[in-house]
């Protein structure tokens, strides 16, 4: 059962983010970072984290070869 929670622990990341994305001030004001909204660069990071833990989930579920 312990080895199920840590499999699917990385997978609260991507949602965590969205919201924390919306309440800290920092990220969800009128600020610029490298050229571009604060907000849009935390959207890229937890796509980037989503895309992360699907490849984790992928791998960790272990072998279908064909």
């Amino acid at each position: 059962m312990e080895r199920r929670w840590k499999l699917w622990l990385p997978g609260a990341i991507p949602p965590v983010l969205y919201l924390v994305g919306i309440a800290v001030p920092a990220v969800d004001g009128p600020h610029v970072w490298l050229g571009l909204p604060s907000l849009v660069w935390w959207m890229v990071l937890s796509a980037a984290s989503v895309s992360a833990v699907l490849a984790y989930f992928e791998r960790a579920r272990g072998g279908e070869e064909e």
